[in-house]
């Protein structure tokens, strides 16, 4: 099925669009580009992404079972406060390099401020019944997981506070931006996964739930930053 599906895609890129198979000597700074960009991009989800599943590493090897458990069953509940932003970073990337590219600023302003207030919006209700009813969804799952409550809070926190800044990763790589979004996630990945290890140490799952949204936090933040120093471009 893969593989007929990838034929079909193929055969139609090729009869309905310019796109087809060319010498690489012949388009050779174009390949160079595209490496390069790619480079970068592929480092930055990387460092995200260890970022995002170092708790899991720091849970299994520092807490007990039940609060392993208990911190892992936050980390899903709490991605769906972010459902919203992840639907509109589907089809976020292609319309704002496209209005990069044709310098329509003030549409990508735009685009970058609704975009964030409509996730905002759509998220905020979820946010506050989560959090409201914290003991109630762990106890779904295991009366013990009850005490973790706190750490369920702290993590719906940290992705309604990453979904209050909108799709700022994202855009920083729509504008070509992708060299100064690596190093800075060299820096923040240097704060936070020796900050997840010292607060889990000293504070148990509790500290590991403030490491999580400090990280997020520091993310977003320094994220937004460089955007608005670069591109002028704020979600607020």
């Amino acid at each position: 099925v893969a593989l007929a599906l990838t034929a079909a895609s193929a055969f139609l890129l090729i009869s309905h669009t310019s796109v087809g198979v060319g010498s690489v000597r012949l388009y050779r700074s174009v390949v160079r580009d595209f490496l390069n960009y790619s480079a970068s991009t592929t480092g930055v989800a990387v460092l995200e992404l260890v970022q995002r599943r170092a708790v899991f590493v720091v849970m299994a090897l520092y807490l007990s079972p039940v609060a392993a458990g208990a911190f892992s069953l936050s980390v899903v509940i709490g991605l769906v406060v972010r459902w919203p932003l992840s639907g509109i970073n589907v089809i976020l990337p292609p319309i704002a390099a496209t209005l990069y590219d044709e310098t329509r600023t003030q549409t990508l302003k735009q685009l970058y401020r609704q975009t964030s207030r409509l996730a905002t919006v759509v998220t905020t209700p979820v946010f506050v019944l989560g959090f409201a009813y914290a003991p109630d969804l762990l106890a779904v799952f295991n009366e013990a997981y009850v005490r973790q409550t706190p750490v369920l809070r702290l993590v719906l926190g940290a992705q309604y506070v990453a979904t209050v800044f909108g799709s700022v990763g994202l855009l920083l790589l729509m504008t070509d931006n992708e060299r100064a979004s690596l190093l800075l996630q060299i820096v923040n990945a240097g704060i936070a996964l020796p900050l997840m290890i010292v607060l889990t140490l000293q504070f148990g799952p509790l500290g590991l739930g403030v490491a999580y949204l400090l990280s997020l936090v520091l993310n977003n933040a320094t994220e937004l930053l460089l955007l608005y120093v670069r591109d002028g471009l704020v979600p607020f």
